[in-house]
């Protein structure tokens, strides 16, 4: 896929979001490329944040700071949330008459993931010119990739409820914060606030 590809299929996505979804398919990505491009999305994006947060500490809020402290354990924890979130979607889709299977929510899950990049690269631009500008195009950009999501799962999965899918995010979103907060919380790797936070 080139670059003219890419902003192709970001185009399609928003345009016809279950015809982005057949041209993810047809690209036939083996699993182990899926994992790959979801793993060097994840990095870019954490290394993406720790830039930011150390060129403008002040505009990022304490817990997230300590991801300059932690970027491998912060990147395994993201990987980790995708991998149970995307297990979730599949089988609670499946529980309700959808038809993905692993590989393919993944696939979509990744590609979401690439979205989410490509609005922070734009957000963190607009950071440096403007606090304010930045937090709009990141308003703007959330409701977007949302609707983009929720539209993307539902043509993998064939389900034509979005409610049924709406649904079914939050429940894994609930369940995967949930276990990888126990999990950070075993391993310690929950930095701990300022003490000016705690005041």
């Amino acid at each position: 896929m080139n670059f003219d590809d890419f902003i192709g299929l970001l185009r399609l996505t928003f345009r016809n979001p279950a015809q982005a979804v057949r041209a993810l398919q047809a690209l036939k990505l083996p699993f182990a490329a899926r994992w790959m491009a979801l793993m060097v999305t994840v990095i870019l994006s954490t290394l993406l944040m720790i830039l930011v947060i150390k060129a403008k500490p002040d505009s990022v809020m304490p817990i997230i700071a300590g991801v300059v402290g932690q970027p491998i354990a912060y990147v395994i924890l993201q990987l980790l949330g995708i991998a149970i979130a995307s297990w979730l979607l599949t089988n609670l889709g499946r529980g309700v008459g959808g038809k993905a299977d692993f590989p393919d929510v993944l696939l979509v899950i990744t590609w979401i993931e690439v979205l989410l990049l490509s609005a922070q690269v734009v957000q963190s631009a607009a950071l440096m010119i403007s606090p304010l500008l930045s937090s709009l195009i990141g308003l703007a950009t959330t409701v977007m990739i949302v609707w983009a999501a929720i539209q993307l799962l539902r043509a993998v999965q064939g389900i034509s409820n979005p409610l049924v899918v709406i649904l079914g995010l939050v429940a894994s979103f609930m369940v995967t914060v949930f276990i990888l907060s126990i999990v950070a919380a075993a391993f310690g790797l929950i930095p701990e606030l300022p003490a000016e936070v705690h005041s």
